[in-house]
């Protein structure tokens, strides 16, 4: 396709680009704009283009001759050729006028491509695949261009090798199969098997297996197929591998193990053989056969007295080879049979007899004990004697006949029993309580029953019997060693007694037990005369309460820390040894020191500041006291009262303080530990500074003072000189009362605590604030937020000027003046709450904060003093 434009020409209609190649024919296109393409030039060819306006149908005269070269024609007379080794693929064509290049395209059937170029009339392809038909074009490439495609030319390649190669074997005569999944276009298939010593056998087949028929024995071949296909041989396939059966071993020979007539046979290993198989046939006609991986195996259960031909076959992937030339193996003697055993008591000696058999050079019996250990004895005739047998043992007695050097298998074991041993393991054990000792020892295999004694330093002794494995000696002496032995009774017999065991009885109680008692904690400490023997004690406290205390030590003294007071203990001591107590120690007594006071309770005086305390006394008679005094929030000093009496008073103290009491109990040895803490306040201290200040309006008087030191609260009171009493009450220092206006009053203050109260504050004089206009009435209108206010004038100046003021609820202020007894504060909120005063210019009052006199917008009310 071209293209041809220009420069815009005035008032053209439409222009008109003709196209006139070298051989005379024309290509026209038309255009309203300035260019316009010619879609269907010839290839190769040289365009002479010019362009004419149309200007109300007219032409102009045609511009110039411009050229316009197209691009190469596609090269023609395009074939391929193949070359059979390696599906190498060549395409040539005639040569195209002004062609730059060539480049060529090889499309096969599933799609991929292939490509080569040159810039002469031939190139090759060298990488095509095998089995495969390749549509090939050529375009020509010329100023960057390329031309259309030639028509496709077919390029078949070579046949693939087969796929999926396989081989077996059939065992018999060594023939092998190969087999391949079936390659498309295949004239024929060549199998080929190549032997490790590198001679070949061959197969070939139009379908898609073979077989060789004359394979050599255990050799491995590799086999590969090739495909024929129009004359050429496809690559090889990969090897697979065909191991044919394994030869038959050689150099087959046995031997004879004596133990069980066990017999071997070996041989040389054969290559790549997976198994041996060896069979025993004896003279009866009876089997026994073995199998191996490596070139020897065992027949384990020959038949005695037998000779045996034996054959080795090698297995090779579940195939047999030819046996192998038959080799005798003769087996030993047979054991001897009617064995039977005796015993003679004396010396433990025992008998074994038995049945001659055939060709024996010689017999030998064994004894097995039941722990394993062995007795022999041997003759040529037919018994023998044992003359060393184990007490108490059943022995299992063999026999085994000799031949050749060889042993029969054992005869059916026989059993011969001895006589008991005496007993092993002896062991001992104490019982605490009551000194009783216990002996134990290992069960003898049949024993009726057995006898232990128990010797002692001093000898005199114990015993006891039992029939199981332990007895037990009910009366033995404390702190005593005594030698334990044990015989074993079987059958009416003693054995030997057993090797002495020793038995330790308990050490005997401690003796010269005394006590003493440390006051502070009523700790209690208990001594004692030491034990023989490396001991500990165990001391035990007990009340008249019957409750207990203890304490242990390995010395000759230990310590109770948490007795009970006013408590006497009766205090006993034993003996620990391997974990046994002895009997305790006598009792010897032991007194705690006083309990303390209870029930500390105290009163003040508030006039005076005296303290009184009283608690409850001793149960013991004749017991003393002291009250320990320690002021709370001062130096840490404490200040100690002794008394024999109950009650004790404290005079001296100060106003506004606070005192921790605690009282013990002492009998003349000893004090008690510490009572129960009380705490005590003295009256408060008179506060100071009282003042009071009134509010106009309210008629609230507000008093005010210093703090008082020990004061829980404050009263005030106020007095009229009318008689009108008022109070109020503080933990503050200030409270509020009502008063009457315009009168005068006297106020008094007193601290106090929930027990006292401080002396009075001196009496301060002042007056209450003056009396404002009363009978105030007012009304408040929503529509206009004014409020009306009336107020009874006051008598006296007649040129008073009356302010009349509204405090709203929500802090808001607003007034109106007046001198006559009405007037009306505007700028007001219905819907709140208002307290209403009036005063006046004869007033003395600079400010007013409220006022008892309240109104509610939207009602007349008249308002009247508290």
């Amino acid at each position: 396709m071209g293209t041809v434009s220009w420069t815009a020409v005035a008032r053209a209609d439409m222009y008109l680009a003709t196209a006139t190649g070298d051989d005379g024919h024309t290509h026209t296109c038309s255009s309203n704009s300035t260019d316009c393409s010619f879609t269907d030039l010839h290839c190769a060819e040289t365009y002479a283009v010019t362009v004419v306006t149309m200007d109300r149908g007219c032409y102009s005269d045609p511009s110039p001759d411009v050229e316009l070269r197209t691009g190469a024609c596609p090269p023609t007379n395009v074939t391929t050729s193949l070359q059979c080794d390696g599906n190498m693929g060549t395409v040539s064509w005639t040569a195209v006028a002004r062609a730059d290049m060539y480049l060529a395209t090889a499309t096969g059937d599933d799609g991929h491509t292939h490509t080569c170029s040159s810039n002469s009339t031939d190139c090759s392809f060298t990488d095509l695949h095998c089995a495969e038909t390749y549509a090939v074009t050529v375009v020509t490439m010329d100023r960057g261009c390329y031309s259309d495609p030639s028509p496709d030319v077919e390029l078949r390649t070579g046949a693939c090798p087969p796929t999926n190669v396989t081989t077996s074997l059939q065992c018999d005569g060594n023939m092998g199969t190969v087999s391949w999944t079936a390659v498309a276009r295949a004239d024929m298939y060549l199998a080929t098997a190549t032997g490790d010593d590198g001679h070949t056998h061959t197969c070939s087949s139009n379908s898609t297996d073979c077989s060789f028929p004359d394979l050599h024995c255990a050799e491995t071949y590799a086999v590969t197929v090739v495909t024929m296909d129009r004359a050429c041989y496809s690559d090889p396939s990969p090897d697979v591998e065909l191991r044919t059966g394994a030869c038959p071993p050689t150099n087959v020979t046995t031997s004879l193990q004596c133990d069980g007539n066990m017999g071997t046979v070996s041989w040389t290993a054969v290559a790549r053989a997976d198994m041996y198989l060896a069979t025993a046939t004896g003279d009866d006609g009876h089997t026994h056969t073995c199998s191996s991986n490596s070139t020897d195996c065992s027949f384990t259960d020959l038949h005695c007295a037998e000779t045996y031909a034996v054959t080795v076959v090698t297995m090779d992937r579940a195939c047999y080879s030819d046996p192998s030339p038959d080799v005798e193996l003769r087996t030993g003697a047979c054991p001897p049979t009617n064995v039977t055993t005796s015993l003679q008591c004396d010396g433990n000696m025992g008998t074994v007899s038995w049945t001659a058999v055939a060709r024996a050079d010689m017999y030998l019996a064994t004894a097995t004990g039941d722990d394993g250990h062995t007795h022999t004895c041997s003759s040529n005739s037919t018994d023998c004697s044992f003359t060393d047998l184990h007490c108490a043992e059943t022995y299992a007695v063999t026999v085994v006949t000799m031949d050749r050097g060889c042993y029969s298998d054992p005869s059916p074991d026989v059993e011969l029993r001895t006589g008991a041993c005496p007993p092993t393991n002896v062991t001992t054990s104490l019982q605490c309580d009551g000194n009783m000792g216990t002996v134990s020892w290992t069960a003898v295999a049949r024993a009726d029953m057995y006898l232990a004694t128990a010797t002692g330093d001093d000898g005199h002794t114990h015993t006891c019997s039992s029939n199981s494995t332990d007895c037990s000696f009910t009366d033995l002496h404390c702190a005593e060693t005594y030698a334990v032995t044990v015989v074993t009774m079987d059958r009416g017999c003693y054995s030997d007694p057993s090797p002495d065991v020793e038995l330790r009885t308990g050490a005997c109680p401690p003796t010269n037990v005394t006590t003493s008692l440390q006051c502070d904690g009523n700790m209690g400490t208990v001594s004692w005369t030491a034990v023989a023997g490396e001991n500990m004690y165990l001391a035990t406290a007990t009340g008249d309460d019957g409750h207990t205390h203890t304490c242990s030590s390995n010395s000759t003294d230990c310590s109770f820390t948490d007795l009970h007071c006013a408590e006497t203990y009766a205090v006993t001591v034993v003996t620990m040894d391997r974990g046994c107590h002895s009997d305790p120690s006598p009792d010897v007594e032991l007194r705690t020191a006083l309990c303390p006071p209870i029930d500390l309770e105290g009163m003040v005086s508030c006039s005076t500041n005296i303290l009184s305390l009283t608690w409850d006394a001793s149960p013991v008679y004749g017991a003393n006291y002291i009250l320990h005094s320690q002021k709370i929030g001062g130096a840490n000093t404490t200040t100690s009262y002794p008394t024999s009496n109950t009650s004790l008073f404290i005079t001296g103290l100060q106003c506004g303080e606070r005192y921790e009491f605690q009282v013990v109990t002492s009998d003349g040895t000893c004090n008690s530990s510490l009572s129960r803490p009380l705490e005590m306040d003295t009256a408060p201290c008179q506060p100071t500074h009282l003042a009071a200040h009134v509010d106009c309006g309210t008629n609230r008087g507000n008093i005010s003072w210093f703090e008082s030191v020990g004061a829980s609260y404050y009263v005030a009171e106020v007095t009229g000189g009318h008689g009108h009493v008022a109070s109020c009450t503080s933990n503050d220092t200030s409270c509020a009362v009502k008063l009457h206006c315009g009168r005068t009053y006297s106020a008094t203050l007193v601290a106090s605590t929930d027990s006292c109260n401080s002396t009075l504050h001196a009496t301060i004089e002042f007056d209450s604030a003056p009396c404002l206009p009363g009978n105030v009435l007012a009304e408040l209108d929503c529509i206009s937020n004014m409020l009306a206010v009336q107020w009874q004038p006051t008598t006296g100046d007649a040129d008073d000027t009356y302010t009349a003021l509204a405090i709203g609820s929500d802090g808001y202020q607003a007034s109106c003046n007046s001198t006559s007894n009405s007037c009306s504060i505007p700028n007001l909120q219905c819907g709140q709450t208002y307290e209403v005063a009036v005063t006046s210019s004869s007033i003395n009052c600079s400010i007013i904060a409220g006022s008892d006199y309240r109104v509610q917008s939207g009602t007349w009310a008249l308002v009247l003093t508290n």
